[in-house]
Parts: structure tokens; sequence; C-alpha cells
């Protein structure tokens, strides 16, 4: 019992020294800071001194630290952070992220001629729209994300913004893209179900005998039945050359599976090596099984997704706001000009029929700076009950359509 209380009071008296450590440390800053304010540059941010076009977030000084102030620092043991350029990949801003989906040859047609034949399936899926929203190239708002990034936490996986915590959730992945938040837990059917469709067998076949390669273009060319062309030099049987422009006209459940891949690796994952890669080839075989299809519950895609974005962003700002990441950082934009209208262009009436990503993707983007942007963010007040629920009120998907007003607690 005694050994309880020593500890108790011994955790106690901890508390109370950092309390008194910290007091003690911010009056001497304050002190020091007051002493030198006309030291400071005071913006939210400015160019660092002989850097030419590196910046740093503010307050800071307009040369070197004053030597009341970094007295202060070093008595206290605090780190000079002021810089906030240094060891920060400023540098891969300059260009596109290299993962953001770019476009690729005959994707858009492959989407049209799998449509008409999987379409109806595709929305049994619940990934309807979000297939059509890929055959829309989505200009990178490169400031907007810089800046967005800067008040990112890992930790919590959301904006920390003066009123509180902000963060992309599955109803907004629903919202916006169309993918469902709730159903088969992914990693359990793969574990449990055992598919038709071996696209890693179907890859090697149709190689013959070259080295198997799944890059995106290369996928296309080899799985896409829409591009296959005449055998060379007219040897081929009439029969031959018949069924091989009959297998042409049909989108078989091989190359829909084959097309699924393509979809999940460049445009959900946003795969670094710009292949499709074989850890995704059994998601796309089950979405192309009739074991799935057919079943009551869809695969639960959105909470898929989610995570692939949470942990972009948290490489992204853990490893020196370094976009080159893979994950869906387009997703991560939509859902800033989702809740944030300042980042869009103006007088937009969202329709309720449609998903937000079909209506906010094709837009152009505005002409603004990161430094604009973070200085919305940086003084964004406390959004209103309309703002909060621009994708909670939504009726389309049809599973946002529920009323779960008369459950709630």
């Amino acid at each position: 019992m005694a050994s309880k209380e020593t500890g108790e009071n011994n955790d106690e008296g901890k508390q109370k020294s950092i309390t008194r450590r910290s007091f003690a440390f911010a009056e001497a800053l304050s002190q020091a800071t007051e002493k030198n304010a006309l030291a400071f540059m005071n913006r939210i941010t400015q160019r660092v001194p002989n850097e030419g076009g590196v910046r740093q977030l503010g307050p800071s000084f307009y040369s070197e630290i004053p030597a009341d102030v970094e007295k202060v620092l070093s008595q206290h043991e605090v780190d000079d952070s002021s810089y906030f350029s240094e060891g920060k990949a400023w540098g891969a801003w300059g260009t596109k992220p290299g993962k953001w989906p770019s476009e690729t040859a005959n994707w858009i047609p492959w989407v049209e001629r799998v449509e008409n034949r999987f379409g109806d399936v595709w929305r049994r899926l619940g990934i309807y729209d979000a297939i059509k929203l890929s055959a829309i190239t989505i200009p990178c708002d490169r400031p907007l994300l810089a800046a967005a990034m800067c008040f990112w936490s890992s930790q919590t996986n959301s904006l920390e913004l003066q009123f509180g915590a902000l963060s992309p959730t599955l109803i907004d992945i629903a919202a916006m893209i169309g993918l469902p938040p709730h159903g088969q837990v992914v990693d359990i059917v793969f574990a449990e179900g055992k598919f038709d469709i071996d696209l890693s067998c179907e890859l090697r076949d149709r190689s013959k005998g070259r080295p198997a390669v799944a890059n995106f273009n290369t996928w296309i060319e080899v799985f896409n039945n829409g591009l296959v062309s005449k055998s060379p030099g007219g040897d081929d049987s009439l029969e031959e050359k018949e069924g091989s422009q009959q297998e042409a006209m049909e989108v078989t459940q091989v190359e829909h599976a084959a097309f699924l891949a393509f979809w999940i690796c460049k445009f959900l994952v946003c795969t670094t090596s710009r292949k499709v890669n074989a850890e995704y080839y059994k998601l796309a075989e089950a979405l192309a099984s009739k074991e799935v299809q057919e079943s009551d519950q869809p695969l639960a895609l959105g909470p898929f997704v989610l995570a692939h974005l949470y942990r972009c962003l948290h490489h992204c700002v853990t490893e020196g706001l370094n976009p080159n990441w893979p994950g869906p950082l387009w997703i991560f934009q939509l859902w800033l000009h989702t809740y944030f209208p300042a980042f869009r262009q103006p007088g937009l009436v969202l329709a309720a029929d449609n998903t937000l990503g079909q209506q906010l993707a094709p837009l152009d983007l505005l002409s603004h700076s990161a430094e604009e942007c973070f200085e919305v963010l940086f003084k964004c007040p406390e959004f209103s009950t309309e703002q909060y629920a621009v994708c909670f009120s939504r009726k389309y998907p049809l599973y946002l359509a529920v009323d779960i007003s008369q459950h709630a607690s």
C-alpha cells in the first residue's frame, strides 16, 4: 500500500516539476521575443534569405536568431526548428506527384467497352461511379495539397484546425466516389475465397514465353480483347480468323478481372511501380467472380480505399512532406474541394443525383498559391452544421439515403 502511494506521489511530483519548467520557459521566451520584437517577420510564410524560392513558416526572424532568444532555447534544450524548409522535400512539389493518376492510352475506350457488358454488375458491386470517375483526368492542385499537409496529423488522421479536427470518413468516400462503406471485409474474402480466374497464369500465357511484364500500357495491350489485331501474314484459317474476331468482340470474365486489377492499381492504390501489382490480383478476381457478384453484400471497398489514403498521408507528412508515395492523393484533393468551397470554382450548385467526385473532378483549378491556401486553413472559422453535413446529408449513392437520425443516441 505504501509503495503504491509512494508511486503516486512521485508521479504527482514529476507533473508539478514539468508544469513549473514549462511556465518558466514560456515566461523567459516571451520576455526575450518581446525585447526583440522588431527582429520578427510577422507573416504566415516568407522567403528564406538567400535561398531563392524556398519558404518557411512564420513567425521567424529577418536574419539570425537574436542572442537572447537563442540563449533561452539553449537553456531549455529546445531545438531550433524555425526554418520549416529544412529537410523538407519542397522540390517534389514542382511537378505533379509521381503517383498521381495520369492518362493512359486506350483506358477510356476500355472503360466504355467493358461497361457495355458489366455496367449493371458494377452498380450491384457499388463500383460503377468510381470506375466512371477514372475516365476523367483530374488536374493536381499542388499548392492546396502542400498547404493542407502542413495541418495533417498522422496520429489522428485528420486536419488539425483551430476549431478542432476534420478528417475524411467512410461517408465522405461514399459521397465523393461512390464506394460502399459497408459489406464483406476485403481481407476475409481473400483468405476464404477461391475464384475461377487466375490472373497470374493468364498473364504468363498471354505473354507467349516473353518475360511477363505488367506495366499499365502493356497490361491493356495484353488483356483488352478489343485491341486484338489480325494475325500477321494471313496464314490463319478462316475459322481461326472468325474465332479471333469473335473473341475480340466479347468481354470475357478474364478480361473483366484484368480490367478491374488495372483500375484498382492505377486509381485506388496508385502503385509506386506504375504496374498492376500481383498483390491486388485476388481482389480483382473476387470482384469478377459470380460468388461475390451474387452475394447479398458488396465488398467493403470504402474502408479499403480510406486506409490507403491514411497510409499515404502518413508517409507524406512524416517523410519530409514528400508527396511521392503510393496512395489516392487525388481523393484527398476532392475531399478538400468538397469541404472548403474557397478552394474550388465559385457558384457550383451540387446536384443530388450524382457523386460529388463526378461534379468536382472536371472543374478547372483556381489560380492560388500555397501561401494563400495555408492562410485559408489557418484562419478557418468553425464549420456550420450545413458545412459538416455536406456529405452526410446526401442521398446518393442509395446507401447514404438511409435515415439513421432516429437511431442516434
